[in-house]
């Protein structure tokens, strides 16, 4: 055939070279990383090292949200795919389990002891922020695994214009003469609760892109359009302002997911204070101006407060209390505590 410039274009695969990475990932002009995982069949630990790289990266630099593009993933291994989606849950989810036909019952067996589940990284390779996972009927298998895993919970926002492949059992190969190789479907795959899951519908989109003459003939990328649109709403901080303060004070408040409490303070006739906060939730502290403007940051939740802090007299500031990723939710206390009383 002469011609085959039409057929790439309508390609679920096109532009792929075959030169790349397990996943590569950039930072778009958005401030959200974008990562693009082409398989679970390459080198384990390459996959995991650039994985854990880039997870290490957005949670140094403080990265608002996650862009994850499956739609040319054709699969690999399964229990790959599933601990990669670990990395942002705090809970070690069942995930589903594989049934196989057994004769003498007459129906397929599940073994129990063969539950498949979320084994936690440790939680400084977690990634707590908003995530899109992009997908498209080229991504099958263990692409659906990990796109199904992001749904749990309502992890991730599923983005795109159909659903996954639909190919989600274990898989027989019986060679034939001649070097045919007919392939079929033996094992049955179900969610925690015994639902077929993936087989035969696949992943279907939470956000769903429609097919236009718009989207279709687009220069763009309307899916990443939509993800980054998504995550621009998912991200939207609720500032909750709570009591105003001043040296000596010590107010109570509570954190909702998704939300940071300001607190005014003046620092009066000024001095040496440390700024004290105490919560299970991992709050901490950052001090800004009446503007918003970031002044001092560097706590954490291993050291959320201010020590030994030397204030000028007459000051208004803005004490800016926040969780990892603003994932936290439930009470805090923070206190000015003088020292040179």
């Amino acid at each position: 055939i002469a011609e085959r410039e039409s057929f790439s274009f309508s390609s679920f695969n096109a532009g792929l070279s075959g030169f790349e990475l397990p996943l590569e990932y950039e930072v778009l002009d958005s401030g959200y990383m974008y990562v693009k995982i082409y398989s679970f069949f390459d080198n384990e630990l390459l996959t995991v090292q650039l994985w854990e790289r880039m997870i290490d990266a957005m949670n140094a630099e403080g990265v608002p949200g996650l862009i994850i593009d499956m739609r040319q993933n054709g699969g690999g291994s399964g229990w790959l795919a599933d601990q990669m989606a670990a990395y942002f849950f705090n809970e070690p989810y069942e995930l589903g389990n594989t049934g196989y036909y057994d004769e003498e019952i007459d129906d397929f067996f599940f073994d129990e002891n063969r539950m498949e589940r979320f084994y936690l990284p440790p939680e400084d390779k977690r990634y707590n922020g908003p995530v899109a996972v992009i997908v498209g009927p080229a991504c099958a298998s263990a692409c659906e695994f990990f796109s199904y895993d992001m749904t749990v919970a309502d992890r991730a926002a599923i983005v795109g214009h159909y659903p996954t492949a639909g190919l989600g059992g274990s898989v027989k190969q019986v060679f034939m003469p001649d070097g045919e190789i007919i392939q079929y479907t033996f094992g049955r795959a179900v969610d925690a609760e015994g639902n077929i899951h993936i087989e035969g519908s696949g992943v279907e989109p939470t956000v769903v892109v429609p097919v236009t003459e718009e989207t279709l003939f687009s220069d763009g990328d309307p899916l990443l359009d939509a993800a980054v649109a998504h995550l621009d709403g998912a991200t939207s901080i609720n500032i909750i302002e709570g009591d105003e303060l001043a040296i000596g004070d010590s107010v109570t408040g509570t954190l909702e997911a998704g939300s940071r409490a300001h607190h005014a303070f003046n620092t009066g006739e000024g001095g040496i204070v440390n700024i004290v906060i105490t919560s299970d939730i991992g709050a901490f502290v950052d001090i800004l101006s009446p503007e918003g403007d970031v002044l001092a940051s560097g706590t954490s939740p291993d050291d959320p407060g201010w020590e030994e802090l030397e204030l000028p007299p007459d000051f208004p500031l803005v004490l800016e209390v926040r969780t990892e990723g603003d994932a936290g939710a439930g009470e805090y206390t923070l206190s000015i505590e003088p020292l040179d009383e």
